[in-house]
């Protein structure tokens, strides 16, 4: 049927809202410990918010505040443990984007298109990562970054030859 659809804030993925919760905090947990998951395209495009949002929080700092927000997507305390033992400290320099979607083609059964969801920057990554550079990093912490047209020598200096 196409179209756009407005104002539509997330997938329903075909089930009632316990449901779909407790899957896709299933699916956060597995995503963080072991960094790799094969999955249909749209719940995989539907864990990459939850996942990136859990290490951001993670990111902010590690007290009880943060750890309550985190414990409420994430279903076990090992899961936990990593996003704030290491996962915060790898991703301490990048803005946002820790995981990236890859499609694999479709289903054999179904026909469903499938995607693996992995984190980024990880030994175990299918596709490295693009790096992090220096001016991004700079902007994340509030230092202002000159411009490539700003380093260019100025074309109005001497006019009058």
């Amino acid at each position: 049927m196409g179209g756009q659809k407005h104002r539509v804030m997330f997938r329903k993925l075909g089930r009632d809202s316990a449901h779909r919760m407790a899957m896709l905090r299933n699916l956060v947990d597995s995503l963080i410990l072991s960094e790799r998951v094969k999955t249909t395209l749209p719940k995989a495009k539907e864990v990459r918010r939850f996942a990136d949002h859990v290490i951001n929080i993670a990111k902010k700092g590690d007290d009880a505040q943060r750890r309550a927000q985190v414990r409420s997507v994430l279903m076990t305390s090992q899961a936990q443990d990593k996003v704030f033992d290491e996962l915060a400290k790898r991703y301490e320099h990048r803005p946002g984007g820790v995981t990236r979607v890859l499609k694999i083609g479709w289903r054999k059964g179904d026909g469903a298109d499938m995607a693996v969801i992995e984190l980024v920057d990880t030994p175990l990554e299918l596709r490295p990562a693009k790096p992090v550079n220096a001016n991004t990093v700079l902007r994340s912490k509030g230092v202002e970054t000159p411009t490539y047209a700003a380093m260019l020598p100025s074309r109005n200096k001497d006019l009058t030859r």
